[in-house]
């Protein structure tokens, strides 16, 4: 018995280490102590279901530990991209909710600046093909992650992306 105790401490000590260690990866690959607007103002998560999102019908709406998820269409029954918002109580926390969203990722992600886009105080896009599909990015207090769901017919997510940070 002293052994399996042992053994889960052991184990328990390596992966707390390996764990810290990606994380102090993660913030050197993307630069994590240069991201602008840590001392941004506290701001209140926007809520998308009551703002208008010109080209948008907004199809359903879910609240979670991740914040308040979107879905938006073209039309009711085509739900097309998924918006998740969450305002955090501080800037550092939302910088590293950030980070976590990154982290999720079997690739480094391109900084938004890198590829012509300009969204929140730092932010991370993905493209399939010329079609950005992908953007993640902080503003203040406030996570924003905007992704496409349609395989089939891949919308850009740039324009929604600008919409909602104006809002912030």
């Amino acid at each position: 018995m002293r052994n399996i105790l042992c053994f889960l401490a052991v184990s328990i000590i390596c992966f707390g280490m390996s764990a810290f260690s990606y994380a102090q990866d993660l913030k050197t690959i993307y630069n994590f102590d240069a991201w602008l607007g840590k001392a941004g103002e506290i701001k209140q998560e926007p809520p998308l279901d009551l703002m208008p999102l010109p080209g948008w019908v907004l199809i359903g709406k879910t609240t979670g530990d991740d914040g308040t998820t979107y879905t938006f269409g073209e039309t009711q029954d085509k739900p097309l991209i998924v918006v998740t918002v969450k305002a955090h109580a501080a800037v550092a926390d939302a910088q590293t909710g950030l980070l976590n969203i990154l982290s999720q990722f079997s690739m480094i992600l391109l900084k938004a600046e890198t590829q012509g886009l300009k969204f929140g105080d730092v932010g991370f896009a993905m493209s399939e093909g010329d079609v950005i599909t992908f953007i993640a990015f902080v503003r203040n207090n406030v996570t924003v992650v905007i992704k496409n769901i349609s395989p089939d017919n891949p919308k850009s997510v740039k324009d929604i992306a600008g919409q909602i940070d104006l809002m912030i």
